[in-house]
C-alpha cells in the first residue's frame, strides 16, 4: 500500500446502494486516478469476475477496486445486497491491497463505522481531507488485518451464529436458536463469544440491531415501528427504551439531526 497524505486522496463520493429486488444492476469501470472501495452491509453479492474466490460474499465483505476493474453488480434476485461505496480520487497508483476481497469481522464495528459515514455524509463535512484520509486508511487497516488474520480463524461455530445474525436480524436470534445454528451447546457458543469477540451473544445481538436501526433511521422512510420490527424487537416501545440505553437519544431525535 503507498502511503497517502491527505493532499493526494480526494473522498469524491460516497453512496449506500440499495439493490432492487428481482432487478438488475449495471457494473461501472473505475476510472484512472480512482479507488472504489465497496463495502457489502446486508445481503449478498457475487464477487467480480477478477476476484480468486468466487463464493457469494455476504455482509462484512470488502472488494478494492482500482483503474480498469469492474464494481460488484450480480446478486440472487431474492437477496438483494446492500453496499456502502467510496470513491476516491488519486494522485498516484494506488494497488489493492492483496486480495481484492478481504473481509471486516466485527460486523457490530462495521454498521458503526457505516452510520458515522451516513451521519458525516448528510452533515456535509464529508469533503474533509481528513476525513477521506480517516474512511480510506481504516478500511485500508481492515483490509490489511484480514490479510493477516482471515476470517475463517474463528471456529466454524461461531462463524455459523455470526451469519445467522447477520442474515436475518430480525429473526429468532434467543442464544437457543444461535446454539442450535452453530451446532454446539449454549455453553460451548458463549465461551466463544467471549474469547474471540469480548462479549456475550446477547449483547452481540442486541448492538448489532441497534447500529443496523442507526443505519435505517438514516437512510429509510421507515416509521420508528416499522424499524423496530425490521431489527427484531417485539415491540417499538421495547426497542426505544434499548436505543435510548446504548446511544443516549431516541431512535426520534436521532432521526430528525440526521444521525448526530
Amino acid at each position: 500500500m503507498v502511503p497517502m497524505s491527505p493532499p493526494a486522496l480526494r473522498l469524491t463520493g460516497i453512496t449506500l446502494w440499495r439493490a432492487p429486488r428481482l432487478g438488475r444492476v449495471s457494473p461501472w469501470q473505475v476510472a484512472p486516478q480512482q479507488v472504489w472501495l465497496e463495502l457489502i452491509v446486508d445481503g449478498q453479492v457475487e464477487p467480480p469476475e477478477a476476484c480468486e474466490d468466487q463464493s457469494l460474499a455476504g455482509a462484512g465483505t470488502l472488494f478494492w477496486n482500482v483503474a480498469g476493474q469492474w464494481t460488484v453488480h450480480r446478486y440472487p434476485p431474492h437477496q438483494p445486497y446492500v453496499a456502502l461505496a467510496l470513491r476516491f480520487q488519486v494522485e498516484d497508483t494506488v494497488e489493492p491491497p492483496p486480495p481484492r476481497r478481504s473481509h471486516w469481522p466485527d460486523l457490530v464495528a462495521l454498521q458503526a463505522f457505516v452510520s458515522e459515514v451516513q451521519r458525516v455524509r448528510q452533515e456535509d463535512r464529508w469533503r474533509d481531507p481528513a476525513f477521506a484520509a480517516y474512511t480510506f486508511h481504516r478500511l485500508a487497516w481492515i483490509a490489511r488485518e484480514s490479510r493477516q488474520r482471515p476470517a475463517d480463524s474463528h471456529p466454524v461455530a461461531l462463524q455459523r451464529a455470526l451469519g445467522l445474525i447477520a442474515r436475518t436480524p430480525e429473526g429468532d436470534l434467543r442464544l437457543t436458536r444461535l446454539a442450535a445454528e452453530a451446532g454446539v451447546s449454549v455453553s460451548c457458543l458463549c465461551e466463544q463469544f467471549q474469547r474471540h469477540l469480548g462479549t456475550t451473544p446477547h449483547e452481540y445481538v442486541v448492538h448489532h440491531r441497534i447500529e443496523r436501526a442507526r443505519m435505517l433511521l438514516t437512510d429509510s422512510g421507515l416509521l420508528i415501528k416499522e424499524v423496530a420490527a425490521a431489527t427484531g424487537f417485539a415491540t417499538a416501545s421495547l426497542f426505544c427504551r434499548t436505543f435510548r440505553r446504548l446511544t443516549g437519544t431516541s431512535p426520534q431525535t436521532f432521526r430528525e439531526r440526521g444521525g448526530a
